[in-house]
This record gives structure tokens, sequence and C-alpha cells, in this order.
């Protein structure tokens, strides 16, 4: 599922392990965290995310973050629309 603008979406992290990823100290906590995210931006200035969309989420914030990568997380559905103005 590509995540739309203007939709909040139920979401799992999923974070990607291997060669070439680094998971932050303390964030594989989220791992499996099941989380609301909306679309922000394309990410076009950090190379290992290129093309991925930043996916915003208040309940990133107690883990000093404020967004994470699309390829970590996988879209379980859709919650809502933005009432459109």
């Amino acid at each position: 599922m590509t995540p739309e603008q203007g939709y909040t979406y139920r979401a799992r992290v999923r974070m990607r392990r291997g060669a070439g990823w680094n998971v932050k100290p303390g964030i594989e906590r989220l791992d499996g965290m099941e989380l609301l995210v909306e679309r922000g931006w394309l990410i076009d200035d950090i190379e290992q995310y290129l093309g991925e969309y930043a996916m915003r989420s208040r309940q990133l914030e107690p883990f000093g973050l404020t967004w994470i990568a699309s390829g970590d997380v996988e879209l379980l559905g859709v919650v809502e629309r933005e009432a459109l103005s």
C-alpha cells in the first residue's frame, strides 16, 4: 500500500536489519509496535531513504523521533481522512 496525503493509517513498525542498516540504540523497542501515522514529505536528502516517505506520528516522540521512513512500517489500513475545507 502506498501512503496517500491526508490519510491517517494504522501501521506496524518493521525495522530493517542487515548490512547497511544501523538501528539507533533504544529504537529497536519500536519493532512490532502499532502506531497511527500520516504521510509527511518525500525523503530526498538522506541517501539511505531516497524515494521513501517520512511517516509522522506523535507516538514516536517518547523515543526522540518525529518520523519514521515508510520502508520501516507496514501499513495495516486507513483510519480516517482529514476533512476537506
